[in-house]
This record gives C-alpha cells, sequence and structure tokens, in this order.
C-alpha cells in the first residue's frame, strides 16, 4: 500500500473511514478501526493491525460502484 489519508464519513452508512492510496494510483476506503490479525511469512507468524475495505462491510456499498451512479 501507499500513503494513508485522513479519517472522513462514509456518505451512504455515516461510518468513519481512513483513506489509503493502492499501488496503482487508486483511493480506497477503509473502516477507520483496525482489527489484529496474523500475518505469516515464511513460517513465522506476525501480529498486525488491519483495516478492512469499507467497501466489504458498508450495507450501500453496490451504490457507489463503478457505472452504477
Amino acid at each position: 500500500m501507499g500513503k494513508m489519508y485522513g479519517v472522513s464519513l462514509c456518505k451512504s452508512c455515516r461510518a468513519p473511514l481512513t483513506w489509503c492510496e493502492t499501488v496503482n494510483g487508486k483511493k480506497m476506503p477503509l473502516d477507520a478501526t483496525a482489527f489484529k490479525a496474523v500475518q505469516v511469512k515464511e513460517g513465522i507468524g506476525e501480529v498486525i493491525d488491519v483495516h478492512m475495505p469499507h467497501w466489504a462491510t458498508c450495507p450501500g456499498a453496490d451504490t457507489f460502484r463503478k457505472g452504477i451512479i
């Protein structure tokens, strides 16, 4: 992932969001609250903070998909 941006609110469900920039230069909304997950590399586990992409949890995500609005 690239840069992380500030917090805003989802226009559909009003949940707090944070934003990141993908390796392709596109901005992606993330749920603002991170959760713990285990990342395993070469058999070694490390606990990391993870932000869920907001389109996976937002009840109104379909209204923001390309080609719909």
